[in-house]
């Protein structure tokens, strides 16, 4: 068992323990959890964000994500194989700002603190198959979501 600090709307602090129950329902709502934590949600609110959190910002969670960017810009540069199972990235779009791409995976594989919020925007355009890295060839949507991705990895004062 996990022992938790949460806190509540009031900054009114708490200690819990996690239950064994928790640890599963956090992998299972990944990408719910994903999304509340984009939004702003407080990452210490409730138990399931929390240890989340946590696993997101590690630096074992923060060097996979930065591995599956660079494989992202690696599949950009290589021609489509027609065995691939996975969704067609738009190569045109990630070339295009290649610079940005290596810029987002350095920066997660740095060692300075990275926002929670951040990290699960980067999760969040990773596993969109309808987001900007796959689809609408012709929209130019990827810069500034690379951009917005860099930017919210700043931890907040």
């Amino acid at each position: 068992m996990t022992t938790l600090l949460l806190s509540d709307d009031c900054e009114f602090v708490r200690c819990c323990q996690s239950s064994p129950r928790v640890r599963p329902v956090a992998r299972l709502r990944a990408s719910d959890l994903d999304a509340a934590l984009a939004k702003g949600a407080s990452p210490d609110s409730r138990a399931p964000l929390s240890l989340h959190a946590h696993a997101l910002i590690s630096a074992k969670n923060r060097r996979k994500l930065s591995q599956e960017i660079l494989q992202i810009l690696h599949k950009a540069e290589q021609p489509r194989s027609v065995f691939d199972p996975t969704v067609p990235i738009c190569r045109r779009k990630v070339l295009n700002v290649r610079e940005l791409v290596e810029e987002l995976a350095d920066r997660l594989q740095d060692r300075n603190p990275v926002a929670t919020h951040g990290v699960a925007n980067v999760r969040l355009l990773l596993r969109d198959g309808a987001g900007p890295l796959y689809e609408h060839p012709g929209a130019d949507d990827l810069r500034y979501r690379l951009e917005a991705a860099i930017a919210a990895l700043q931890p907040r004062l």
